[in-house]
């Protein structure tokens, strides 16, 4: 009869284990679900929400254009001649830097998929990045605080590289060459 409770007791551990185990993996797989469900929600959001009346604000009232290399922040602002659009232009980018440095910050603490965020964002936020360097250096001074926009620099220099080691290979790691 000893035997046959110690047999019992090994199994019931054994199923509890296997229980366990099962749950666990579920557990972590329901949370990447979950993360990769708030990445798309936070970027449609982005896309969609106060991003874009942002970028409307610059590229149509203020006629400003990121995605032009050889235009930067300062640049931009000498052509503008009325102080409101130099102010409009300053609070304007003000607002798009800190929903990337939210989008950052998400990202550094794994809250949303770092993967999806440059597929979708990361040229975009790279330009940025680049056209608005020197606003962040401003931006600083001006705050006497050297962290000013720092998770959104590190980001765009992290997804900076990135973007050319895959221009240098010519392809993106996983799909056919281009």
């Amino acid at each position: 009869m000893e035997t046959f409770e110690i047999s019992y007791k090994i199994t019931h551990i054994i199923i509890l284990s296997i229980s366990a185990y099962l749950i666990i993996i579920t557990i972590r797989k329901n949370q990447e679900w979950n993360r990769r469900k708030t990445t798309h929600e936070f970027i449609n959001d982005l896309v969609s929400g106060d991003y874009l009346e942002l970028s409307k604000i610059l590229t149509i009232d203020l006629k400003v254009e990121v995605n032009n290399v050889s235009e930067d922040y300062s640049k931009s602002i000498i052509k503008l001649q009325d102080e409101t659009d130099k102010k409009l232009l300053q609070h304007t980018v003000t607002r798009i830097f800190n929903l990337f440095e939210v989008l950052s910050i998400s990202i550094k603490n794994k809250v949303v998929d770092e993967d999806i965020c440059y597929d979708f964002l990361g040229l975009m936020y790279t330009g940025y990045y680049r056209w608005g360097v020197e606003f962040i250096e401003e931006k600083k001074r001006a705050n006497n605080e050297k962290r000013t926009f720092i998770n959104f620099e590190n980001q765009a220099r992290k997804w900076q590289k990135r973007i050319d080691e895959e221009i240098s290979y010519k392809t993106v790691p996983g799909k056919p060459e281009l």
